[in-house]
């Protein structure tokens, strides 16, 4: 017989003025964040972020600031998450932006996104300058990380200042905000991978309804690590939020890089990843213990068979040349043969892929399959064959941008030809076999693939 699990309990609130209130009013001492400044570790407690988070949205009312769209492009700091639940307790909605994006991916979002105050890191300070102008409708630029104002740009520690002395002055503009439930309070835009991104609105009532059920279902501890980037909804809603709820400790994770480190210093009792995380972790395990094995040859025989599927005669694909033009082209420079020997060792190296990077991946033997690949298509077929994927999918977080960045440099004429080469594999495998490629294309040091 089934049985039906209690569900956790949790408080109720209905907007994230009122969620603040309650873990202020329950642990005003306790940290709610915790973050590295110049090597040191430092606590903010959560009577100190709501009143920064007052501070902050007091400055900006004043200024004509209040019910409008705030945009954020940095990357994860202390000052992101400041931001952010300033903009949620007030009036505004926030527009979270991704900091990977190209300039006029930004731009193009800044601006569907109807924001009129963009946040900023210093890290993208040369970017926002240069494209100011094309941000028609942002009428405020604030810098998350200068002490001083600039020429084109208030700083936001000169802003919480400013209103740290409004409000100790009665000003109640920003303290006395209200929300309906139905109200708009978040734009997050979709990854792109089948297109153009998309804006998705999120309600009051939707955030509050995922933080309010969510932690009735699952529940987090004491203190977590904060690593997923802040602009992805699973964090920024399904982290961060129920985290302050249930008056946790949020510990902020600079960058990929520091996981590691981050772990050790931190100690979290809890961490929320997604599964191409999960996999990098699994593998980066995996690579470690296999380096820590005790000779070659006990490596060897612990390595599992991998069934493997070739392509027939493949011996002679390695050596045809890569003919990119569309195949109009080629008829008229009378290359047709050349066209249709091309397309057909691509078209083998992808069926390959297909059939074989599934099985070499989870018998974590990816090197054996670069070697195959090598002997029979040659390095530069399988790269060209690969890229079409990542152009065509090149909104998809799952690709590495030194992936994204080399897959660019093979030129395909139309997404038509991009199609023909389209794997089936998954896009964390497939990336992982790409960089494999890519690294083994650097230990050669190929010169440029003959081009018919």
């Amino acid at each position: 017989m089934k049985k039906n699990y209690p569900l956790y309990k949790v408080e109720r609130f209905y907007d994230f003025k009122e969620m603040m209130d309650i873990a202020v009013r329950e642990t005003p001492d306790r940290a709610a964040l915790r973050y590295k400044s110049r090597g040191t570790v430092k606590d903010v407690t959560y009577a100190e972020l709501e009143r920064r988070t007052d501070a902050l949205g007091s400055a900006l009312a004043s200024l004509g600031y209040k019910d409008c769209h705030f945009a954020i492009l940095s990357e994860n700091s202390y000052k992101w998450i400041l931001t952010y639940i300033m903009i949620l307790k007030g009036e505004g909605v926030v527009v979270p932006i991704d900091k990977e994006l190209s300039d006029d991916e930004a731009v193009n979002l800044i601006n569907m996104g109807d924001a009129k105050v963009l946040f900023f890191s210093n890290a993208k300070k040369k970017n926002v300058e240069q494209n100011r102008d094309r941000l028609k409708g942002v009428e405020l630029f604030v810098n998350l990380d200068d002490h001083a104002d600039g020429e084109w740009y208030r700083s936001l520690y000169r802003l919480t200042e400013q209103g740290d002395v409004l409000v100790n002055a009665g000003y109640s503009d920003y303290l006395n905000a209200s929300n309906r439930r139905d109200d708009l309070k978040m734009i997050v835009f979709t990854s792109g991978t089948t297109g153009v991104a998309k804006g998705v609105m999120l309600s009051l009532r939707n955030m509050t309804s995922m933080v309010y059920y969510g932690l009735q279902m699952i529940t987090v501890f004491t203190v977590g690590l904060s690593v997923l980037p802040y602009h992805h909804t699973y964090e920024a809603i399904c982290d961060i939020l129920p985290s302050l709820h249930k008056h946790c400790t949020i510990c902020v994770n600079e960058n990929l890089r520091a996981v590691s480190e981050n772990l050790k210093l931190y100690k979290p009792d809890y961490i929320m990843l997604v599964p191409v995380f999960v996999e990098f972790f699994y593998n980066a395990i995996w690579k470690k213990a296999e380096k820590a094995a005790s000779t070659p040859a006990a490596k060897e025989a612990e390595k599992p068979v991998v069934p493997e599927k070739r392509p027939e005669a493949s011996a002679t694909l390695k050596d045809v040349p890569i003919c990119t033009m569309s195949y109009m082209a080629a008829l008229q420079s009378s290359k047709e043969q050349e066209w249709r020997n091309s397309q057909r060792a691509s078209k083998a190296c992808v069926k390959y892929i297909n059939d074989n990077l599934h099985n070499f991946y989870e018998a974590r033997d990816l090197n054996t399959m670069v070697k195959n690949i090598e002997e029979q298509f040659g390095l530069k077929r399988a790269l060209y064959t690969i890229a079409a994927t990542i152009q065509l999918k090149e909104q998809d977080g799952r690709f590495s941008q030194s992936a994204k960045d080399r897959a660019k440099e093979f030129p395909f004429d139309s997404d038509r030809a991009r199609l023909e080469f389209l794997t089936e594999a998954h896009p964390v495998m497939l990336c992982f076999l790409y960089e494999k490629l890519m690294d083994r294309e650097k230990e050669l040091s190929l010169p440029a693939p003959e081009i018919a």
